[in-house]
């Protein structure tokens, strides 16, 4: 009986634990791709200003990031334009001093399910100075489709997006990604690893249920017998009593019953 309970237990534990890795391992193979990114899709972005420039975002402890292998990360940043449009990353203080005094607008949120861009207004002049002319991007793209790859660093910074000219009216299709080196292989081993513990539960679950309990042991009304013990002569019975409370065993012959002497046959 212990054998077929913890056959069933251990099974069952194992079942459920290889279930729980099949799960995040298929969905992380399943959406990275094998291109190893998570994005957003491509969205409707843009603004009536000469920019639209992003929350000031916060990153520290990014040396410890591996840069290449295994683990590697990278955001990208792509968009899709009727028109060539630019694409920069900058520290903060150094976007803030460039469109001092400039109309933009700022991203405050942005939701995916459902889909939402809410944004601040900067009052300001029209018309910025050309983006492309300026030194202080740390990373940048152009063109009707640019793709922005940003190995992240410490500090602040601001993502920005402009017309060329710096000419008020931007607007693009976005998409917002995160490429990590692996992330398809990573999701595929989970995805593997749960396959097999869940197996070998599901094996041992049914071991369990087909397994028989042992016999079980008789019992004895003197007491269960020492084991390896042959049982023993049933229990003998008790002594029954006789008028006098004396004992009778068995095999002995009753005593005559006691009364008046019989009466001798008549003489012919």
């Amino acid at each position: 009986m212990a054998k077929k309970i913890i056959l069933i237990v251990a099974g069952a534990i194992l079942l459920l634990c290889g279930l729980g890795a099949i799960v995040p391992g298929a969905l992380l193979a399943g959406v990275s791709g094998t291109d190893n990114t998570l994005d957003s899709g491509f969205h409707p972005i843009g603004t009536e200003t000469s920019a639209l420039v992003s929350e000031t975002a916060r990153v520290s402890d990014a040396s410890g990031m591996r840069t290449a292998g295994i683990g590697a990360a990278t955001i990208t940043i792509t968009a899709r334009a009727a028109q060539p449009i630019f694409l920069g990353i900058a520290r903060a203080s150094d976007v803030e001093n460039y469109l001092n005094g400039v109309a933009f607008d700022e991203l405050t949120d942005f939701n995916l399910s459902p889909y939402r861009v809410d944004t601040t207004r900067h009052d300001g002049s029209p018309i910025a100075a050309a983006p492309t002319d300026e030194t202080f991007w740390t990373d940048s793209a152009t063109g009707t489709a640019p793709t922005l790859d940003w190995n992240v660093a410490d500090g602040d910074y601001r993502l920005v997006m402009m017309n060329l000219d710096g000419s008020p009216g931007v607007g693009a299709e976005a998409q917002f990604g995160l490429t990590v080196d692996g992330l398809f292989g990573i999701g595929l081993g989970i995805l593997i690893a749960g396959a097999v513990v869940a197996l070998a539960g599901l094996a041992l679950l049914i071991w369990g249920l087909v397994t028989r309990a042992g016999p079980r042991q008789p019992v004895y009304a003197g007491g269960s017998p020492s084991p390896g013990a042959p049982p023993g002569p049933p229990p003998s019975q008790p002594a029954e009593s006789g008028p006098s409370g004396a004992g009778m065993q068995y095999g002995e012959s009753a005593p005559p019953e006691s009364g008046p002497p019989s009466a001798p046959p008549p003489e012919p």
